[in-house]
């Protein structure tokens, strides 16, 4: 929200419709006793976002989403995608049918966190952010935990992000990293949006506060 705030303002101040993703509706195996007033964060970018902008939703649980679209616990605005993250041709599905290349302003993957799912999904939606627009990866804490780690630890999550943020930030010119130039240059497209900042800023506080992440989660 406090990300998402400025936004929304900027962009209705503007005249400009939002575009949004949200990867994850929050559905559970006991879907259908959950009374028809649970609210997810769907319900808050339905508040937060006017008639003008608009929202998709991805959700591997199909019986359980289609559930809630039908008892009206999903807002009728919300554009409902099926799937597996960590399946890529899904993804792709989802990255064309919301728009294509640039069509979206937000992205937010809070679907099932595992490493898999996780970088499937940035792989193949990268491309969709909008230039000036924003991708959200939430609970990276997590993509040590075994039950979240499905890559046999070829690529743990946190591992990554570190070193798209070491190849980022060290000199070409140093000595012993000239290695490190290709990998920089083909980071090139996530140096043209502002979303970079954001996003990695989020991660330097999830890496190096670890007690602020436990009193947040402890929070929540």
């Amino acid at each position: 929200g406090m990300y998402l705030m400025p936004m929304i303002k900027e962009f209705h101040e503007r005249g400009e419709p939002i575009r949004m993703l949200e990867i994850g509706l929050g559905c559970w195996k006991n879907y259908d006793a959950v009374s028809d007033k649970t609210k997810k964060s769907v319900h808050i970018w339905d508040t937060l976002l006017g008639a003008q902008d608009t929202i998709y939703v991805a959700e591997f649980n199909a019986p359980c989403a289609l559930n809630w679209q039908a008892r009206g616990i999903v807002p009728s605005r919300v554009n409902l995608l099926l799937g597996d993250q960590s399946n890529s041709t899904t993804v792709l599905e989802w990255a064309q049918v919301t728009g294509g290349a640039s069509s979206l302003d937000v992205i937010i993957d809070d679907g099932g966190h595992s490493n898999l799912q996780i970088l499937t999904s940035f792989n193949n939606l990268w491309h969709a952010v909008a230039p000036g627009g924003y991708y959200f990866i939430e609970d990276l804490q997590v993509s040590r935990r075994s039950d979240k780690e499905d890559t046999g630890g070829q690529y743990i999550m946190n591992d990554i992000l570190k070193d798209w943020i070491e190849q980022l930030l060290i000199p070409r010119r140093e000595t012993g990293w000239t290695h490190k130039v290709e990998a920089i240059k083909s980071l090139a497209p996530l140096s043209n949006r502002y979303t970079l900042l954001l996003f990695f800023l989020t991660l330097f506080y999830t890496f190096f506060s670890p007690c602020m992440c436990r009193s947040l989660q402890a929070s929540v």
